[in-house]
């Protein structure tokens, strides 16, 4: 998602119209995809949509601590499903 988000020339006025919010969840240890480029597309995003939002999970397991570290993701998961 990152790499298509930085190489796709995207209309910022069509990134405007997006309504839904936008959640980036990154994990602080993880290689192949580095917090710092979630956190650089969720900058870009969030100055035209301020729907747009940034959880980071904190874990030794790198990539796979989406299956470790199934507390923090759960927690993030249940704010983002019981937004109104």
């Amino acid at each position: 998602m990152n790499q298509l988000l930085r190489s796709i020339n995207v209309d910022q006025e069509d990134l405007k119209k997006i309504e839904a919010n936008i959640h980036f969840i990154a994990v602080d240890s993880d290689q192949f995809f580095p917090a710092f480029e979630m956190l650089n597309c969720f900058e870009i995003l969030q100055k035209t949509n301020a729907n747009t939002f940034y959880h980071e999970i904190k874990s030794i397991h790198g990539h796979d601590a989406f299956l470790m570290e199934y507390d923090q993701l759960n927690y993030l998961l249940k704010s983002v499903f019981n937004e109104k």
